[in-house]
């Protein structure tokens, strides 16, 4: 790694941590490889069903987010899966997913959750639930092309009950409260750049609310709140 990036990086951690956040404790990290892909035309996952591992929990903090219109602030975290499926090069496929630390029963996570571990988290409060758990839990991914965007639609469901699953990915738990040098220079550098796009305590770039008929805006002699 060139001296800049060293800086970058240094720089970067200096950053998150002054930022405590969160909800889920770290456990003992180890490193996580990523070959570089440059100037390759990246290997397409076939369509079909594949077993997949989850074997990363990446914290990437509080972003900005959009939905239907409505701008808002989210804690985030970024999962990683390895796919049963080998690219030409033998290393496995990958997958990701940007999850909003919700618990509520139509968010992403707790499909997910729901998915890999059988628990239901709005059942209990985000808090109780350690995202670690999700660690090495085995699922399945269905995988179909999508006419109109260049990445395929996936779909995650629960893995028949023993499945066994051969790990290649040693496993990754960053977490912002305790940042990982070593790690977090192993990261992909898109997530990189999420981690150093954040929303940080006390910055002033907070979204500002989307009115709409069924959210109109306060009386202008509204108390502050």
């Amino acid at each position: 790694m060139g001296n800049a990036s060293k800086r970058y990086l240094d720089e970067l951690l200096k950053e998150i941590d002054q930022e405590p956040y969160h909800t889920y404790k770290r456990t003992e990290p180890m490193g996580l490889t990523v070959s570089p892909t440059k100037n390759k035309e990246r290997e397409k996952v076939p369509e079909g069903v594949h077993f997949g591992r989850c074997y990363g929990v990446v914290d990437i903090g509080h972003q900005n987010t959009e939905f239907a219109g409505q701008k808002k602030i989210k804690a985030q975290v970024v999962l990683l899966f390895e796919l049963s499926h080998k690219m030409t090069d033998g290393r496995p496929f990958g997958h990701s997913k940007i999850c909003t630390l919700s618990s509520h029963e139509k968010s992403n996570l707790h499909s997910i959750v729901h998915a890999l571990t059988g628990k239901k988290i709005s059942d209990t409060s985000q808090s109780e639930f350690q995202l670690q758990e999700l660690i090495d839990k085995v699922c399945m991914l269905q995988y179909s092309d999508n006419a109109e965007s260049d990445y395929p639609d996936v779909n995650l469901g629960p893995a028949p009950t023993g499945t066994k699953f051969d790990a290649v990915n040693p496993n990754v738990i960053f977490d912002c409260d305790e940042p990982d040098q070593k790690m977090l220079e192993n990261l992909p550098e898109w997530i990189i750049n999420k981690i150093n796009a954040r929303i940080k305590e006390g910055e002033e770039d907070i979204v500002e609310p989307q009115y709409t008929e069924r959210n109109p805006p306060p009386p202008t002699d509204a108390p502050p709140f």
